[in-house]
Parts: structure tokens; sequence; C-alpha cells
């Protein structure tokens, strides 16, 4: 009889070590899971991170753009402005001349 309380003992033991094992492996299961749907939000987060950047990086392209042809043109303008004015000097310049040696 004492074998036969040795083994059921044993075998409860046995027994209560594969329901350890079993609550181990089903909590794993579970944290697996869990960590597999993080990962998945967390690609779906990054995915929409990567496409908002592109559109970031094509509209910033398109206003530097824009700025640097709107630069150029004022650069023109200012050329012009300015060589207008050396050539209004140069007529007040020129007038002066002839009017000084007119008078002299």
């Amino acid at each position: 009889m004492t074998t036969d309380m040795e083994g059921q003992s044993k075998l409860e033991q046995l027994q209560g070590n594969v329901e350890e094992v079993r609550i181990i492996m089903q909590d794993n299961y579970t944290n697996v899971k869990e960590r597999e749907e993080k990962l998945k939000r967390l690609d779906e987060r990054a995915e929409a991170l990567l496409e908002s950047s592109k559109r970031f990086h094509k509209t910033s392209k398109r206003v530097r753009n824009k700025m640097e042809k709107e630069n150029t043109g004022l650069q023109c303008k200012i050329w012009k402005i300015v060589v207008v004015a050396l050539a209004l000097v140069a007529l007040v310049i020129i007038i002066i001349c002839i009017a000084v040696g007119v008078l002299q």
C-alpha cells in the first residue's frame, strides 16, 4: 500500500507539474498574442508616419521651388531698379556737365 500511496503521490505531483507548465504555456501564448497586436499597431503607425513624411518632403520641395522662383523674380526687379537708377544718375551727370559746359 505504501508503494501505491507513493505512486499516487508522484502521479499527483506530476499532474501538478503538468498543470503548472500548462498555465505557464497559456500565459506565454497570451503574451505572444499581445505582443503581436502591439507590433502590428506599431507597424501601422510607422507606415502612416512614413507616408506623412513623404507628403511633407513633397510639399516642402514644392514650397522651396516656389520661393526660389519668387526670390529670382525679386532679384531681377532689384537689378532693373539699380540699372534704371544708375542710368538716371548718369543722365543727370551728363545734363549737369552739358549745362556747366554751356554756361562757361
